[in-house]
C-alpha cells in the first residue's frame, strides 16, 4: 500500500468517526480532504453527501450525490457487489427525488438479492416514496413472488404427505433400505438426479418420499420418480416445466421392484407427454396397480 493510500484511508476513517459522533463539520472536512487525495471511490462521495445533508446544505449534497452516481459506474468501483451497487444508486436517486431511476435500480437490486426487501422498507432514504404507488407495487410484487414460491413448496409438501408416510432411515428394515438404495444406484447411473432428500435420509430425518429422483428428459419436460417404502408405491410425475398445470401423474404398485426399475430404464428414452398412456401400458404386467391421473384430474386405471 502506497503512502498516498495510507493517508487516504486514515482521513476517510477519521471522517467516519466524526460522523458517528455527529460532529458533521469536522467529518465533512476530513471527507473533503480525503477526496482531494483520491476522488475515485463512490462510497466516499456518497457519505460526504450524507454529511452535508445533516448540515442542511442540500444543494451541495446533491452535487456530491451526482458525483457518487458517476463513480459507481467507473472501473475503480467494480469490486462492489452488483446488488449493493444498485441499492446504493437507488438511495442516491431517491435523495435526488428521481423516482423512475430509483425504482429501476431497486428492481435490479431485488432481482439479484430478494432479501434486500426488508432493508428497503426500513431505509430512511426512501421515505419520500412510502406513499408512492410505483414504490409500493414494487414491494408488493416481491411479496407476491415470495408467497407464490412458498405456496408452491407447501403444495409439493402436501402432495407428498398425501401419497405416503414420512419415515426415518432408523425405522426401516435392512431389506427396505437395500431396495431403496438399489433403486437410487441404478437410476443415478442412468442419468437420473437425486435431490436434498438423500442428505435428509442419511441424517435420519423423517421424510416423504423416502427417495426422489429426477430425469431431465428434455428442455421442456422432466420425469420425477418418488418412492414410498411403507405403502410400496412409486409415483412417476411427467412435469411440464413451462406449465405445471399440465403435469401428468402415474401411481405404480410393483409386484417386483427390480423388474419395474428395469422397465423404467428401458422406457425412459421413449417417455413423452404424447405417448405417456401407451408407455404406462408396459408396466401393467409387473404391477398390482397402475393408476394414471390426467391434468384435468381424471384418474384412469390401466
Amino acid at each position: 500500500m502506497s503512502k498516498t493510500d495510507i493517508t487516504f484511508n486514515y482521513l476517510y476513517n477519521i471522517a467516519r468517526e466524526f460522523y458517528q459522533k455527529k460532529d458533521f463539520n469536522k467529518a465533512f472536512n476530513f471527507y473533503k480532504t480525503a477526496l482531494q487525495i483520491n476522488a475515485d471511490f463512490a462510497v466516499v462521495w456518497q457519505e460526504a453527501g450524507y454529511t452535508l445533508m445533516r448540515m442542511q446544505r442540500m444543494a451541495e449534497a446533491g452535487v456530491y450525490f451526482r458525483n457518487a452516481l458517476i463513480k459507481y459506474d467507473q472501473i475503480e468501483n467494480v469490486n462492489i457487489p452488483a446488488d449493493k451497487k444498485f441499492y446504493l444508486k437507488a438511495c442516491l436517486y431517491a435523495l435526488l427525488e428521481e423516482k423512475e431511476e430509483t425504482i429501476q435500480n431497486l428492481k435490479q437490486a431485488l432481482e439479484l438479492n430478494p432479501e434486500l426487501k426488508q432493508k428497503i422498507k426500513e431505509e430512511a432514504d426512501f421515505n419520500a416514496f412510502l406513499d408512492d404507488e410505483m414504490f409500493l407495487e414494487l414491494l408488493l410484487e416481491e411479496n407476491q413472488q415470495e408467497n407464490q414460491e412458498k405456496n408452491q413448496n407447501e403444495d409439493e409438501n402436501n402432495i407428498h404427505n398425501e401419497r405416503g408416510s414420512k419415515l426415518k432411515k432408523s425405522e426401516l428394515t435392512e431389506s427396505e433400505i437395500q431396495k431403496r438404495n438399489i433403486l437410487v444406484e441404478i437410476l443415478t447411473t442412468e442419468n437420473w438426479i437425486t435431490n436434498e432428500l438423500e442428505n435428509d435420509f442419511e441424517n435420519d430425518k423423517a421424510i416423504a418420499p423416502q427417495t426422489l429422483l429426477i430425469y431431465p428428459y428434455n428442455p421442456n419436460f422432466e420425469i420425477q420418480l418418488s418412492y414410498y417404502i411403507e405403502e410400496e408405491f412409486i409415483f412417476l410425475d411427467l412435469l411440464n416445466k413451462n406449465e405445471r398445470s399440465e403435469t401428468q401423474i402415474c401411481r405404480l404398485k410393483p409386484n417386483n421392484l427390480g423388474e419395474l426399475i428395469e422397465k423404467i430404464v428401458e422406457a425412459q428414452n421413449d417417455l413423452s407427454d404424447e405417448n405417456w398412456t401407451d408407455l404406462l401400458g408396459k408396466f401393467i404386467d409387473i404391477c398390482e396397480e397402475v393408476l394414471l391421473q390426467m391434468p384435468d384430474g381424471r384418474q384412469v386405471k390401466l
